[in-house]
C-alpha cells in the first residue's frame, strides 16, 4: 500500500513537470517513445564516476541523496548497485527529451522502459524490485538536438538514406586530411613535402576533384579544405600529400540522431560520442559516462545529402 502511494505521488510529480517541458513541435510526434541513442544494440552510460555532462534543463527532480563507495558500487536507500545508468529519450508526445538516471544491478535499461519504471506506468510488471534497480533522478533536456525548428527522422528508410550519405562523405573527409587513395609508384618532392599521385576512378584533375566532393560537402567546405594543400595538382595530375591520421583512443562509440525539415529540404545530424577509460585493475575499459556532442548539418539536393558542417569525430 505504501509502494502504491508513493508511486502515485511521484506519478503526479512528473506529469507536472512533464507537461511544461518545452517549445511545442508544430506537428505531432508519433506514439512511440524514441531512444536518443540510436544504434542496433543500445549501450547505456555505466559510469564508474559522477558524469561531467551538464545538458541544458528546464525541469530536474533528485529522488534522493546517493553515493559512491571506495569500490565503484553505488549505494542507495541501504542497496549497493554496479551501475550508475544515464537513459535519454523522448516519451510519447514530449516537445522535449527526458534524462533518467538509474541505480542498477542491471548493465542495460532501454528507454522504453526506463520512463515506465520512473513512476509513469500503472502495469506493475514494468517496475524494478530495489535489488535490481532504482530510479534517482529525472529531468527534461532541451539543448541535445542543435535546432528545434527540425523534426526528429522516424522513417527508416530517409534516415538510413541521410546517414549513409554522411558515411560516404565522412570517407571522403579523410582525403584532407593525408588519407586520400594514392598510388605510390608515382611521387614527387615539392616544398619539403613527399607527393603521391592520387588514385581514385574519374578523378585526374583538380577541377574533376571539386565537382566529385561538391556532391557531399558544401562550396565553401571545398573551398576551405582544399587551401590546405593537402591535394594539389602538378603538371595537370592530381597528388595527395603522403601522411597520416592519428585517431581518438578515448571515443568507445558514436551514436547519431537525425532531424530534418521536409519543407525546407535541409537537417541536422546529432552526434554523441561516448566516452571510455582504462580500468588498470581489470586491464578493461569503460565507459566513463562524458558524452560529447557535435552537429552535422546538411540540405537535401537530387543526389542526396550536402553537408554545410562537418565536425571531425575519429
Amino acid at each position: 500500500m505504501i509502494k502504491t502511494i508513493r508511486q502515485a505521488g511521484f506519478i503526479l510529480l512528473i506529469v507536472v513537470l512533464f507537461v511544461g517541458c518545452g517549445k511545442p513541435k508544430s506537428e505531432p510526434l508519433e506514439n512511440t517513445p524514441t531512444e536518443i541513442v540510436i544504434s542496433e544494440n543500445v549501450q547505456d552510460v555505466s559510469s564508474k564516476e559522477e558524469t561531467d555532462v551538464e545538458p541544458s534543463v528546464e525541469e530536474e527532480t533528485k529522488l534522493s541523496s546517493y553515493n559512491q563507495a571506495d569500490d565503484g558500487t553505488w549505494e542507495y536507500g541501504g542497496y549497493k548497485y554496479k551501475y550508475r545508468l544515464e537513459i535519454i529519450g523522448r516519451m510519447p508526445n514530449a516537445a522535449c527529451d527526458t534524462r533518467i538516471v538509474f541505480l542498477s544491478n542491471i548493465e542495460e535499461i532501454p528507454f522504453d522502459r526506463a520512463w515506465k519504471a520512473a513512476g509513469l506506468s500503472s502495469n506493475m510488471d514494468d517496475y524494478f524490485s530495489p535489488e535490481e534497480a532504482m530510479c534517482i533522478e529525472w529531468e527534461t533536456v532541451t539543448d541535445l538536438n542543435g535546432n528545434l525548428d527540425y523534426s526528429l527522422v522516424t522513417d527508416s528508410t530517409l534516415k538510413e538514406k541521410i546517414l549513409a550519405d554522411y558515411e560516404e562523405a565522412y570517407e571522403y573527409w579523410w582525403w584532407f586530411f593525408g588519407g586520400a587513395p594514392v598510388n605510390f609508384d608515382y611521387t614527387l618532392e615539392e616544398d619539403n613535402s613527399t607527393y603521391v599521385k592520387f588514385d581514385y576512378p574519374g578523378i585526374e584533375t583538380m577541377d574533376d576533384l571539386k565537382k566529385f566532393l561538391k556532391k557531399r560537402f558544401s562550396d565553401e567546405i571545398v573551398q576551405l579544405k582544399l587551401e590546405d594543400n593537402i591535394l594539389r595538382e602538378f603538371d595537370g595530375k592530381l597528388y595527395a600529400l603522403d601522411a597520416g591520421r592519428g585517431s581518438d583512443i578515448s571515443i568507445d562509440h558514436v551514436d547519431y540522431v537525425v532531424y530534418y525539415d521536409s519543407d525546407k529540404n535541409e537537417g541536422e545530424i546529432t552526434a554523441l560520442i561516448y566516452r571510455h577509460d582504462f580500468d588498470e585493475k581489470t586491464y578493461e575499459t569503460y565507459l566513463t559516462g562524458e558524452i560529447d556532442k557535435e552537429y552535422i548539418q546538411f540540405t537535401m539536393e537530387d543526389d542526396g545529402a550536402v553537408f554545410n558542417t562537418f565536425p571531425t569525430i575519429w
